[in-house]
């Protein structure tokens, strides 16, 4: 009996023996894994601050190495630059800008490069504002826009005015545009400055003549009559490519004056008729009550119509300047 008992205990001790060996290795193994999760979560530590000193290293080095020079631009392509436009006490202004930069006075715009823009003669008695649609969509583009703000937006009475826009971009090329009676101004700046401007574009231009001025700006008189001699602008006897474009349902302009304005230009200008279109639908100051005193411009013409008018417009004068924006 005795020795039946003693290998009972024996066997129970074996299997105790048994089970502490497996538990002893389930711990050791269990030791050694979680060792090496330590182990690996030291690395993957390691590792990490290593990417993030090399990713800091790398953004530091592109922003001292950023290269901020202008952006050339080619006008024979279709552009989609940011446009930043500023208004100051003379002039509003569209200027295309490009990509942000990132440097150590904060967040900059990289420059461009553009050596065409466009200067342009607002209509009678209308503020720059309402032409921010051409503005947008020419410097969208790549051409610095100004519209100069002149006495009571009177832009022929008030010509000279226009002088400080030319020469605070000595190194921009420009079209001079205008509408209505800026488009008057606009030839007229054409005509006596053929040699610094681009080209010349009219929308329903209102032309006027001016007095013949000397040197002193006092008016010149006919030595016979005595009277004071005038000028009718003209565009006949000088190289600058003109685009004229005209509203069919233009009730503004007298038929009288829409050939006045055809007669002063040379021959193979660019001609462009809108339809349905109205004088005052070139600016977006269209659907405002004091517009009714003019001939009712724009009766029977829908918005839509009005902004289709608008669009044709950028469309032609973007053909057109591309085709001399080289």
């Amino acid at each position: 009996d005795y020795i039946i008992i003693e290998k009972k205990l024996l066997w129970k001790l074996f299997y105790i023996y048994v089970i502490m060996c497996v538990f002893e290795k389930n711990a050791n193994a269990l030791q050694k894994k979680r060792r090496n999760e330590v182990g690996m979560k030291r690395k993957f530590t390691i590792l990490s601050a290593i990417l993030i000193v090399a990713l800091t290293a790398c953004c530091l080095f592109a922003c001292n190495d950023v290269d901020d020079s202008p952006a050339k631009v080619d006008y024979q392509t279709d552009n989609s630059y940011f446009v930043k436009t500023a208004e100051s006490e003379t002039a509003l202004t569209f200027e295309p800008i490009l990509d942000p930069v990132y440097s150590e006075s904060g967040l900059t715009y990289k420059p461009v490069d553009y050596r065409f823009g466009v200067i342009f003669y607002v209509g009678t008695a209308i503020e720059p504002k309402y032409y921010e649609y051409l503005g947008n969509a020419l410097a969208k583009q790549g051409y610095l826009v100004v519209m100069p703000k002149v006495t009571l937006n009177m832009t022929y009475a008030y010509y000279k005015e226009h002088e400080e826009a030319f020469s605070a971009y000595p190194n921009v090329k420009f079209y001079v545009a205008g509408h209505s009676q800026g488009g008057g101004a606009a030839l007229r700046r054409a005509s006596e400055n053929a040699d610094t401007v681009a080209g010349a574009i009219l929308l329903s231009p209102l032309c006027y003549r001016h007095k013949l001025l000397d040197a002193d700006g006092n008016p010149v008189k006919d030595e016979e009559s005595g009277v004071d001699k005038y000028i009718i602008d003209n565009l006949k006897n000088v190289d600058v490519a003109t685009l004229l474009v005209e509203a069919e349902q233009d009730r503004v302009l007298s038929d009288e004056m829409k050939a006045d304005a055809k007669t002063r230009l040379k021959e193979g200008y660019v001609h462009k008729v809108i339809s349905p279109a109205a004088h005052m639908s070139f600016s977006t100051m269209d659907s405002d009550e004091i517009l009714k005193s003019f001939n009712n411009d724009g009766d029977g013409i829908t918005e839509e119509q009005k902004q289709s008018q608008r669009t044709q417009t950028i469309e032609y004068i973007l053909d057109f300047v591309k085709g001399l924006s080289k």
